[in-house]
């Protein structure tokens, strides 16, 4: 069973390898990974396990971010155009409660102005992992390049300049 984190960005971006593989050398994914492992030192070793096999490639549209030897890995592809619209159509229309407020009042919003999806994929154990850490740094560069927001596992709604503090949370 697989695992989403989406993107939801105004201004269309492009897809880019060396600029995912520059993120993620940049990042600190230390806080990030403590927030998803029981402990920091159970933390401290998936990322020293990870680091020297982490590879980022391009296969087609869609791009693999690898970090273990076999497994499903982290996919990420993006649409535009009619399947963007579509997408973001289903979104508003059958996957948002119908919810009110000033939180669901601006993801809706926001939809409403994207152009582009970005979907990160990953399998349901590596949501729990290193996928949603590296995911996660992806997912709010892409968005702060993009002018976006970030939609985590279909539960909780950022955007870059408030990251810590979630637009709307939703089970």
């Amino acid at each position: 069973m697989a695992e989403w984190i989406s993107v939801y960005c105004e201004s269309r971006i492009e897809l880019d390898v060396k600029d995912m593989r520059e993120e993620l050398a940049a990042v600190d994914l230390r806080p990030l990974a403590e927030a998803v492992f029981d402990t920091d030192e159970e933390a401290a070793r998936a990322l020293e396990t990870a680091t020297p096999n982490l590879r980022i490639e391009r296969h087609g549209a869609e791009i693999e971010v690898r970090w273990k030897p076999a497994g499903p890995h982290l996919q990420i592809r993006a649409v535009t155009g009619a399947a963007a619209e579509n997408d973001i159509a289903e979104v508003l229309s059958d996957r948002l409660p119908a919810a009110i407020g000033p939180g669901p009042d601006r993801v809706r919003a926001r939809l409403a102005r994207a152009t582009q999806v970005v979907y990160l994929e990953m399998g349901k154990t590596d949501a729990r992992g290193l996928g949603a850490v590296f995911g996660e740094a992806l997912a709010f560069r892409m968005a702060a390049a993009g002018d976006g927001m970030v939609w985590l596992f279909d539960r909780r709604w950022a955007v870059p300049e408030e990251r810590a503090v979630p637009i709307w949370s939703h089970t």
